[in-house]
């Protein structure tokens, strides 16, 4: 019942101006913050913001918002962002952190609204990080499970709005939601921009520190190493940029790594530093190439599009891995990852071509 009771409040204090509580301004990360005192806000330091109750018995939420409608370059952009970090003490508290993003400021009761959050551990959820998203022409709302399960320690949340009005959700530089997985029965409408930021914390406190807005944003793409072999079907990884021809490379699978269904092949690229359109193809029948008992990947990309010159000792592969867009409206999961790839190569120009066949052609003459 006190969780229930607990719940409302925080819709209250949400849709309401505050009036039962006192405010005080502080300032934190350079901005100015108004806290609404159920608790007490700290800002001794320009590098942190605690949000505190007064005691575990009371258990209305502790708030501290922030109107960046005099952020005249954030509030005009079609591509806003604004990242947290905070301190979850889970599990030694029985709830955690909550940070809204609205498009009107102050508050108003038609608003787009979402919320990235984590119940606590005898609430729904299985524990885990949860994005709420609501459509203020509607009323409807979709509550998310993440499927990324809390943990102590520091996090960091982005929310950024793409061209397109699309809302992506990040938590530790990984994507766990984006709002083009909404399902068709809802009717998704982007933010006009972001226009108030509100943190919270409770069951007793939380610990933000760090704020950032930004105007660019353009999503975030954790990176994985690859294990690749160029040319593995001969000794050396000789290259020779002047001649038409494929270079074949292969990306290894791993015991945790399946290369034939994770890379996306529409994103492969290799060359000099890995950002060149040189993609030939990919073999449709993945072989184990290494004989380490997992299927690679093989594919084959055209010799002048690689741009590697004299003196280069690197090759470089990058792709996408797949994304995984299972959808339901209480487990979704959409993670996007950089892969990369690294092996030697030895580069020749036509002259240290020819002067190395040369030199074969007398070493088996001599003999």
């Amino acid at each position: 019942m006190k969780k229930i009771l607990a719940k409302i409040t925080l819709i209250i204090l949400l849709l309401i101006p505050v009036v039962a509580h006192s405010e005080q301004t502080v300032y934190w990360a350079d901005n100015e913050w108004v806290c609404v005192m159920a608790g007490t806000c700290d800002a001794t330091t320009n590098e942190y913001l605690i949000l505190k109750e007064p005691s575990l018995d009371y258990k209305a939420p502790v708030m501290a918002h922030y109107c960046t409608s005099d952020v005249n370059d954030f509030v005009a952009t079609k591509t806003p962002w604004m990242e947290v970090t905070f301190e979850d003490e889970y599990p030694a508290v029985d709830s955690g952190i909550h940070i809204w993003i609205r498009d009107v400021c102050p508050i108003a009761t038609t608003y787009f609204a979402t919320e990235i959050a984590a119940f606590g551990q005898d609430d729904t959820l299985n524990d885990n990080y949860f994005v709420k998203w609501s459509n203020p022409t509607k009323n409807e709302y979709l509550l998310v499970d993440t499927g990324k399960g809390r943990s102590a320690g520091k996090h960091k949340v982005r929310v950024g709005m793409k061209e397109n009005g699309t809302v992506e959700y990040w938590l530790d530089d990984e994507l766990i939601w984006s709002t083009e997985n909404i399902p068709a029965t809802y009717t998704y409408q982007s933010p006009e921009s972001f226009g108030w930021i509100i943190l919270g914390g409770q069951y007793p406190g939380a610990t933000f520190s760090n704020f950032e807005i930004g105007t660019d944003y353009g999503p975030l793409l954790s990176t994985r190493n690859l294990d690749i072999d160029i040319r593995p079907f001969s000794e050396h990884n000789i290259i020779l940029p002047w001649k038409w021809g494929l270079i074949p490379v292969a990306i290894l699978s791993t015991a945790d790594f399946h290369a034939p269904s994770e890379v996306d092949l529409e994103t492969v690229k290799f060359g000099q530093t890995g950002e060149e359109d040189s993609l030939s193809f990919c073999q449709r029948h993945s072989r184990d190439i290494n004989r380490d008992g997992f299927t690679d990947l093989l594919c084959f990309f055209r010799t002048y599009k690689t741009n590697f010159r004299l003196g280069d000792t690197e090759g470089i592969l990058r792709a996408e891995s797949n994304t995984s867009n299972a959808m339901s409206t209480m487990n979704t999961k959409n993670t996007k990852t950089v892969l990369e790839g690294r092996d030697s190569v030895e580069v020749f120009d036509k002259m240290k071509w020819r002067a190395k066949n040369w030199h074969k052609s007398q070493e088996r003459h001599r003999f």
